[in-house]
């Protein structure tokens, strides 16, 4: 057992050693902060840095001593070549390091705001903890679990056509990305490959979701397609989503500019947070019984009853009818969750959820400089959304099924919906047909019924509201 354990010991201790000298300058930097008289407890550091201190110094003393008694390393490696719970429980921390050790290092300490110093204080020890347990990890993992067979020779010999697919793409990001910053093009002012000129997603945000969506996967190996085609777990999943939603949107403050003056007593909130005085005055004319079109030619008579209702639920006061509106966009991303996870069969649909939800944050947070729409001011687009991702579940729906006419009747009266939100979703009509008709050209008997159901429903929904549409004189 000496003889086989030899080698991975030997590497072990090197970690050990590795560990210690990392401690030291952890140690080394932790002294030389400068210190804050004020709150100085002894040789002019305060009782917080002594603590870290002692932490760091506890730290090294471990490692030492690892590296001093390797017999106690044999009795890791018995227990690792075993296959005992410390090789689980050693992949488990070893990916969740990984994770945090990303994390705290991109982490931006301003958002901290009064704890902001007190992070960076904290930011070696945390750092010097993560790369140790990294380091174990490798060792333990690379060494004796998964010993390394292949050379880098080999590895390339066997995945020739992956390695030039890769380089081929990785050539023409690369290309397109050298162009477009050589190009220069400005957007309002600012450059589209610095800071986008639309809501965006964060490159940090987009691969600190993907990681942690696989470590799930990692965790809980039953998170697949197939276990989210259960019930029972695709509604609990769908409302742990739509809370997870609203709590953030709801939390994120929306940030006083220009066009929202503010913040204003009594609420001390920016008011009015609106994208058209139309919306917000027609709605309160519906709450008032005057109708939609109270001398008022819009194209989004839905909206203004949208709003109206929310007024109705919640109070006519600004800041609190639109928690009737965030509360129902949450809805999008649980929507588009159920869309991937029960008719595209899509295991990763859970992760589409995350990245809407992170994009409305995203709208609402840089709103000042990207003019995002977003959930927190009066806009009809986030309606819209929510009513296209419903079609496209129950277009989906009808093109599986067309002879079941229900399919028909329910995309056409939700796509009516959406077009009085706003008049442009009517440029789907033409589309849905002609995707009908191509997944079923030969079943003429539904094609016909279905695509006649379809307009019957469409044109049911819409033309009340334009038949009784009246201005000031009375006239249509």
């Amino acid at each position: 057992m000496e003889n086989s354990t030899y080698q991975p010991i030997r590497t072990l201790r090197w970690a050990a050693l590795l560990a210690t000298v990392e401690a030291v300058i952890v140690l080394v930097f932790l002294f030389t902060i400068q210190a804050d008289p004020k709150n100085a407890a002894l040789l002019g550091l305060s009782w917080k840095r002594w603590l870290l201190i002692l932490f760091a110094l506890a730290i090294l003393i471990a490692e030492l001593n690892l590296f001093q008694r390797p017999q106690r390393l044999l009795r890791l490696v018995e227990d690792y070549l075993r296959g005992s719970r410390l090789v689980r429980r050693t992949e488990i921390w070893g990916a969740v390091a990984a994770v945090l050790l990303w994390l705290v290092i991109w982490f931006p300490p301003q958002r901290l705001k009064t704890f902001e110093d007190d992070y960076l204080r904290l930011l070696p020890l945390l750092i010097l903890v993560l790369i140790i347990s990294l380091q174990y990890f490798l060792v333990l993992q690379g060494t004796l679990k998964k010993p390394v067979k292949k050379t880098i020779a080999q590895f390339i010999s066997e995945n020739r056509k992956t390695i030039i697919l890769l380089a081929i793409f990785g050539f023409v990001i690369g290309s397109l990305f050298v162009i477009l910053r050589l190009v220069q093009l400005q957007v309002g002012g600012e450059l589209p490959l610095i800071f986008p000129p639309s809501s965006i997603l964060t490159g940090l945000q987009i691969f600190s979701a993907w990681v942690v969506w696989y470590l799930l996967n990692y965790l809980f190996p039953t998170l697949t397609s197939k276990f989210l085609q259960k019930p029972r777990w695709i509604a609990a999943i769908f409302l742990v989503i739509w809370l997870a939603a609203f709590m953030t949107w709801i939390q994120t403050p929306l940030t006083c500019v220009e066009d929202r003056p503010g913040p204003n007593p009594p609420n001390d909130v920016c008011y009015p947070p609106i994208d058209d005085a139309v919306y917000s005055i027609g709605s309160f004319y519906v709450g008032l019984g005057e109708g939609v079109y109270n001398q008022w030619l819009t194209d989004k008579p839905l909206y203004q009853v949208f709003l109206a209702t929310g007024q109705a639920l919640f109070g006519n006061e600004i800041d609190r009818y639109i928690i009737f509106q965030i509360a129902i966009l949450a809805l999008m991303p649980a929507v588009l969750f159920y869309f991937g996870a029960q008719i595209l069969k899509f295991s990763g649909s859970g992760l589409l959820a995350v990245f809407m939800i992170l994009k409305g944050f995203n709208e609402i947070r840089l709103y000042p400089r990207v003019a995002g729409m977003n959930v927190k001011i009066e806009n009809s687009e986030g309606l819209l959304t929510l009513l296209v991702i419903c079609v496209a579940i129950l277009l989906f729906r009808w093109l599986q099924n067309p002879a079941q006419k229900k399919w028909a009747v329910l995309t056409g009266g939700v796509l009516g919906l959406g077009i009085l939100v706003r008049f442009n979703s009517l440029a789907l009509v033409p589309l849905i047909l002609v995707l009908f008709v191509w997944v079923s050209p030969k079943a003429r008997r539904p094609l016909i019924q279905g695509s006649a159901l379809f307009l019957m429903t469409l044109s049911l929904t819409i033309l009340p509201w334009f038949i009784t549409a009246r201005n000031a004189n009375g006239t249509s």
